[in-house]
């Protein structure tokens, strides 16, 4: 089985990406499509060089969610909360 990268749109158009592992990109469509979703593009996964499978996981971090994270991070150590605190606060 391979992994494949999908992006999909569900029924009210709202879209979503993601990695499912499957023998072809007809069973990964078919599987996208009885959870109900419609399927955009279906390309293969390549793997990682440095983290193998495990930097799969990176792929789901979008930039927005990084930018926000980050400016959260940034406004909580000004406001002279510990960094563990403003860890534990955003997750």
């Amino acid at each position: 089985m391979a992994n494949f990268k999908y992006k999909a749109r569900d029924k009210f158009g709202k879209s979503i990406s993601g990695v499912m592992s499957g023998d072809d990109k007809s069973a990964v469509a078919q599987n996208l499509g009885s959870a109900g979703y419609i399927p955009i593009s279906i390309e293969e996964a390549k793997e990682s060089k440095w983290l193998g499978q495990a930097g799969a996981i990176f792929d789901r971090i979008t930039l927005e969610d990084l930018t926000i994270f980050t400016r959260q991070l940034l406004t909580l150590q000004k406001s002279g909360v510990a960094l563990l605190a403003s860890l534990s606060t955003l997750e």
